[in-house]
C-alpha cells in the first residue's frame, strides 16, 4: 500500500479531502480509495465474496472525481508511483485542479 501514500505526499489538500488519509489507518478506510473489488465495475473475476481489512491485497481505484463534493478539489501533481497500482481499475480525478 505504499502507492496511495507516495500519491498523497504529492497533492496539496487545502480542502481537507485527504483527512482521514492517516499513517496509522488501514488506507482502505482512506475517504476515496477503493479496495472492495464489488464497488467497481465490471469486477475482477478473481473478486473475493467478502473483503476485510485482514484480506485486502490490493487497491482497485482511487475516486476523487464522483466521490469528493462539489465544491472541494485536490492540488498538485500525480505521482509516477501511481502507475504502480497495477490492480486499479478506476482513477478518478475530475474536477480537480491535478497536473
Amino acid at each position: 500500500f505504499d502507492e496511495p501514500c507516495s500519491f498523497r505526499s504529492f497533492i496539496e489538500d487545502e480542502d481537507g479531502l485527504l483527512l482521514s488519509w492517516a499513517d496509522d489507518a488501514h488506507p482502505c478506510s482512506w475517504r476515496g480509495v477503493r479496495c472492495d473489488c464489488r464497488e467497481i465495475y465490471p469486477p475482477p473475476d478473481d473478486c473475493p465474496p467478502a473483503v476485510t481489512d485482514q484480506n485486502v491485497e490490493h487497491v482497485y481505484g482511487i475516486d476523487f472525481g464522483s466521490s469528493k463534493p462539489p465544491n472541494k478539489r485536490l492540488r498538485g501533481t500525480l505521482s509516477p508511483h501511481i502507475g504502480n497500482l497495477t490492480e486499479a481499475r478506476v482513477l478518478s480525478f475530475a474536477d480537480n485542479d491535478l497536473r
